[in-house]
C-alpha cells in the first residue's frame, strides 16, 4: 500500500514512509498531491479543518 501511494505521489518510498512516521514535513506541492490522492482538502491535512 505505501509503495502504491508513494508512486501516485511521485515520491520515493522512503520519503513517504518518513512522512508517515512524522520524521519530515512534505512541501506544498506534495501536500496538494496528497490532498488530491486522498480526496480531502489541504487544510484538513494540515489540521486547519476538522472535516475533509
Amino acid at each position: 500500500m505505501q509503495k502504491d501511494i508513494a508512486m501516485a505521489l511521485e515520491l520515493p518510498l522512503r520519503t513517504y514512509q518518513r512522512y508517515e512516521r512524522g520524521e519530515g514535513d512534505p512541501n506544498a506541492t506534495v501536500i496538494v498531491r496528497m490532498a488530491r490522492y486522498f480526496g480531502v482538502s489541504s487544510d484538513y491535512l494540515l489540521g486547519l479543518r476538522d472535516e475533509p
